[in-house]
C-alpha cells in the first residue's frame, strides 16, 4: 500500500503544475523548520528537499518519518513549477537543480520567486518578486512573524520544529547574531507547547573522530587578521573524503578562541 501511495504521489508531482518551497542543500534545522513553517503561508505548495541533510536533521527525519510530506527534488519536473519559494537561502549555488528556475527556463522564462532569508547579502544572491530578508538569528523567526500576522495557528509539533531551528542557528540564543525577534519567537513557540526535551535531545552533537581531527588541524593552521574593527580568521585543511556537519566546527572554533 505504501509503495502504491508513493507511486501515485510521484506521478502527481510529475504531471501537475505546482508551487514549490525549497531550501538549501546540506540542510540544518533552521532550513527544515523554515520549510515546514512556510507551508503554513503557502498551503498549496509542495515541500522539496534538495540534496543532503546534516546528520542531526537526518536523525530527526528518521525518527518522525510520517510527520511531513517532503518530496525529493528528482521527482519535481521543472517545467511544471509555477512559483519558487526559497527559504533560508537566496544563493543560486545552494539550491541544486532549482537554480535553473531562478535563472529562467528557455521555454517560458522566469517564474515568480519569493525569498525568506536571514543571511547577509552576498554576490550571487537571487532576486525575487517578494524578498523578506532580515539579519536576524534564524530564518524561522522571520517566517513565524508572518504566520502570527496572518493569525495562522501552529501545532505543538510544528512549534517544536520551529524552536529547534531557532535554537540551533542562534546557539540557544547566545550567538551575537541573536536578536529580540528570535527571543520573542521562542517565547511564543513555548506558549504553543514546543517540547524542550526534544530540542535538547537533537541539539546534542558529539564530534566524530574525523571532526575532532579536522578541528585540531583548523586550530593549528588558523591565521588571524585585523581589518579595521573586524577580526578575520582564516583556517584551511585538505581532506580526501566527505565529512559532514563542518559548520559545527566553525562554532567550536569561535567558542574556543572567543571569537564573535
Amino acid at each position: 500500500e505504501q509503495f502504491c501511495n508513493r507511486h501515485k504521489e510521484r506521478a502527481f508531482l510529475e504531471s501537475n503544475i505546482m508551487e514549490i518551497i525549497v531550501t538549501h542543500i546540506n540542510k540544518d534545522f533552521d532550513a527544515l523548520s523554515s520549510l515546514i513553517l512556510a507551508s503554513k503561508l503557502y498551503p498549496e505548495a509542495q515541500l522539496v528537499l534538495p540534496g543532503s541533510c546534516e546528520q542531526n536533521v537526518r536523525n530527526f527525519l528518521t525518527q518522525y518519518p510520517h510527520e511531513f510530506n517532503l518530496n525529493k527534488s528528482k521527482h519535481i519536473k521543472l517545467d511544471k513549477v509555477t512559483k519558487l519559494i526559497l527559504v533560508d537561502t537566496c544563493q543560486l549555488s545552494r539550491i541544486g537543480k532549482f537554480q535553473t528556475l531562478a535563472e529562467g527556463l528557455p521555454c517560458y522564462g522566469k517564474i515568480p520567486i519569493y525569498i525568506y532569508d536571514h543571511h547577509p547579502t552576498q554576490v550571487g544572491d537571487i532576486k525575487g518578486e517578494l524578498m523578506e530578508i532580515r539579519e536576524v538569528g534564524a530564518t524561522t523567526s522571520i517566517i513565524l512573524e508572518k504566520i502570527r500576522e496572518n493569525n495562522i495557528s501552529i501545532t505543538p509539533f510544528e512549534a517544536t520544529i520551529a524552536a529547534l531551528g531557532i535554537y540551533e542557528d542562534t546557539g540557544s540564543l547566545t550567538l551575537p547574531t541573536t536578536t529580540s525577534t528570535d527571543i520573542f519567537a521562542v517565547a511564543y513557540l513555548i506558549s504553543c507547547q514546543a517540547d524542550l526535551s526534544v530540542i535538547a535531545r537533537f541539539l546534542e552533537k558529539e564530534l566524530t573522530f574525523d571532526q575532532i581531527f579536522i578541528l585540531n588541524q583548523l586550530l593549528s593552521s588558523q591565521e588571524i587578521h585585523q581589518i579595521g574593527n573586524t577580526k578575520v580568521v582564516i583556517a584551511r585543511i585538505g581532506i580526501d573524503k566527505y565529512v559532514g556537519d563542518l559548520s559545527i566546527l566553525v562554532h567550536k572554533i569561535m567558542d574556543i578562541e572567543s571569537f564573535e
